[in-house]
C-alpha cells in the first residue's frame, strides 16, 4: 500500500513493479475478461502474464472537434440606454438587462452605419431650395457616420457661393479647396491632405469653400473632380455638400462623382415644391438611376400642422428609394456648430436612420 504525504492512503497513485513499470493488478481474471481484454494466454501456461491495457478509445474526426471562434463566446449583452432599465442594469451588476425596442432598433441601425465599403463612397446632398437645410443634414450625417465608423469621412463643401459647412462643424485652419490645389508638389500622406481639412470631435472631417465667391466660381468641373481624387485615396466616406445652382460646375461635378443622392427638402409647400423639381431636373437630364437610389430628406418645421406630410413624403417616395423625415431641433436653428449630443433624441435618432439608409445602398 503506498501512502500519501500524510500517511492517509492516495487512492491516485499506482503501485510500481520493480523495473519502475505501473505494477499489474493480482486480483482474478477470467476467461471472458482475459479475451475482452486481449489476454489470451493463462496463467498456468507457464509464460509471462500480459499487461492489461484498457481498450483504445474511438478515433474523433477532426472536423467534429474543430475549434469554432464564432460559437466559443456568448453574445455581448446590450446594455439599456437610460432611465430605469439602466439603473436596474447597472444593480443587478449588469446582469439583467430590460432593453427597449426602440434601444433594439437603434443599435440595429448603427450595425448598419457600420457596413464596410469596398471602394470610396460619394455621397451629394443636393436641392434647388435654399434655406432647406442640405449643410445641416451633410454635417449631421457626416457626425453619425465618422463617430460610429472605423474609416475616415470627409465632408467637402461643393458650394461655389462660399457655403457655410465648416462652421457647421468648427473651423481648425483657414485653408481651402482652392488652397489643396495648388500644392505642386505630390500629395500622397494622409497628412498631406489633413493640414487642409478641419476635424470635429466625431472625427468628421471638412474641406472647405472658399469665402470669395469669385475664387469659388473659378473652380471648374475639373477641379472639383481632382479634389475628389486626392482625399479618395484616404477616406472611404466623401460627402459633397452642394449649393443650389443645379446649372453650375460644381453641381454637375457632385452628380457625375456621386455613388448616392441626397435630396434635401423641408415641410413648407413652397420649398417642398422646389427641392422636388431637384428629381424632375434630374430625371430629365438622363440620372433616372440615380435618382431612383436617391434617399429624400424632409426637414419638418415649427408648425406644420396643416401640412400634409404624408402626401410630401408620397410624391418623394414615387421617385427615390427611401424617405427620411427628421424632426425640428433647436439646436439645429441657432447655426452654430453641430453637436449630436446637444440634439434632441428623436433628432438625433433620425440622422441615424438617415446614415443606415444610406449605408443599405452601399456596394458589398
Amino acid at each position: 500500500m503506498v501512502l500519501g504525504d500524510h500517511g492517509e492512503q492516495d487512492d491516485d497513485l499506482v503501485p510500481l513493479a520493480p523495473n519502475g513499470d505501473a505494477a499489474v493488478a493480482e486480483a482474478p481474471v477470467g476467461d471472458a475478461e482475459r479475451r475482452a481484454l486481449g489476454g489470451g494466454i493463462t496463467r498456468d501456461s507457464g509464460q509471462p502474464t500480459p499487461r492489461l491495457t484498457a481498450p483504445t478509445a474511438p478515433t474523433v474526426p477532426p472536423e467534429a472537434i474543430a475549434f469554432q471562434p464564432e460559437i466559443a463566446l456568448r453574445p455581448a449583452t446590450l446594455p439599456p440606454g437610460g432611465g430605469w432599465r439602466r439603473a436596474l442594469w447597472e444593480l443587478t451588476g449588469h446582469r439583467l438587462s430590460l432593453v427597449s425596442a426602440r434601444e433594439r432598433r437603434l443599435a440595429e441601425q448603427i450595425a448598419v452605419v457600420r457596413r464596410p465599403v469596398t471602394r470610396p463612397w460619394t455621397i451629394a446632398f443636393m436641392s434647388n431650395k435654399g434655406g432647406v437645410g442640405k449643410t445641416t443634414t451633410c454635417a449631421s450625417v457626416g457626425h453619425v457616420f465618422a463617430s460610429q465608423r472605423g474609416d475616415l469621412v470627409i465632408a467637402l463643401d461643393a458650394n461655389p457661393d462660399g457655403g457655410a459647412l465648416v462652421t457647421r462643424v468648427g473651423q481648425e485652419t483657414p485653408r481651402t479647396i482652392s488652397d489643396l490645389l495648388a500644392v505642386t508638389g505630390p500629395i500622397e500622406r494622409y497628412a498631406d491632405v489633413r493640414a487642409f481639412t478641419s476635424q470635429a470631435p466625431s472625427r468628421l472631417q471638412v474641406l472647405a469653400a472658399d469665402r470669395d465667391p469669385q475664387a469659388a466660381a473659378s473652380l471648374g468641373l475639373n477641379a472639383y473632380q481632382q479634389a475628389r481624387a486626392l482625399v479618395s485615396i484616404h477616406y472611404s466616406l466623401i460627402l459633397l455638400d452642394c449649393g443650389t445652382g443645379l446649372l453650375a460646375d460644381a453641381a454637375r461635378a457632385a452628380v457625375e462623382m456621386a455613388d448616392q443622392l441626397v435630396i434635401v427638402a423641408s415641410a413648407s409647400l413652397d420649398a417642398a415644391e422646389v427641392s422636388f423639381r431637384t428629381v424632375e431636373w434630374l430625371e430629365r437630364r438622363g440620372y433616372e438611376d440615380k435618382v431612383r437610389n436617391a434617399v429624400a430628406v424632409i426637414n419638418t418645421l415649427e408648425d406644420d400642422r396643416r401640412v400634409r406630410l404624408d402626401v410630401i413624403e408620397s410624391a418623394f417616395r414615387g421617385h427615390c428609394r427611401a424617405v427620411v423625415r427628421v424632426p425640428r431641433d433647436s439646436h439645429l436653428r441657432l447655426g452654430t456648430r453641430i453637436e449630436l449630443d446637444a440634439l434632441q433624441r428623436c433628432t438625433r435618432e433620425a440622422y441615424v436612420r438617415l446614415a443606415a439608409v444610406l449605408a443599405e445602398g452601399f456596394e458589398s
